[in-house]
């Protein structure tokens, strides 16, 4: 995104935004903000570009901001990205996506699609293992970023990427000797 200098200043401004929705997902810890909606929107808009373009180049903007709660929005920003890449499912509510409504669309179908709270529940539940693995990945960045002390972009590039990696390599060989130990106790799973 190619932005002027007064534009990326105004962008920067509204990341920083400290107001958060009561949604309950665990994307964010406590509603997600307008900094957590940007790298969600982000990260569904751009499928097919590798891990590193997307978290790369969908942070360099945040590196205009200044003031007091930068650590605040980078830690929010890597939160979501550590999220979608555990493969966890969102339970925020979400604009329909469509530029423009009738009235009598805005009547019937609302502009906000919103799970019910049995179905959060049920995902919250399925989740809860990965949610660990994201709180206790979260302290390990949130130490990292403070003491590399580097730009986003940079910490992501040469820290959270190579991590991320490591997890994804360490989930597959759990996956391998899952499905080892399945086959050696007379498992047989069809392929479909």
């Amino acid at each position: 995104m190619k932005l002027s200098t007064k534009m990326i200043s105004r962008f920067a401004k509204l990341l920083q935004d400290e107001y958060a929705d009561p949604c309950l997902c665990y994307c964010t810890p406590n509603g997600c903000t307008s900094a957590s909606k940007y790298v969600h929107a982000f990260y569904g808009e751009i499928n097919g570009i590798s891990i590193s373009e997307r978290a790369v180049d969908g942070i360099k903007l945040t590196e205009a901001m200044t003031g007091h709660n930068l650590n605040t929005v980078a830690s929010g920003l890597i939160r979501v990205m550590t999220f979608e890449e555990l493969g966890m499912k969102h339970t925020c509510c979400r604009y329909r996506n469509k530029r423009y409504y009738s009235l009598q669309e805005i009547i019937e179908e609302g502009l906000l699609i919103l799970m019910e709270p049995a179905e959060i529940e049920e995902i919250r539940e399925e989740d809860r293992y990965l949610a660990e693995q994201l709180d206790s990945l979260m302290e390990e960045f949130e130490a990292k970023l403070q003491e590399m002390g580097v730009p986003l972009s940079s910490f992501v590039e040469n820290c959270w990427l190579p991590r991320m990696e490591e997890v994804k390599k360490e989930r597959d060989k759990l996956s391998a000797g899952e499905s080892q130990a399945m086959k050696e106790i007379g498992v047989v799973l069809e392929e479909s």
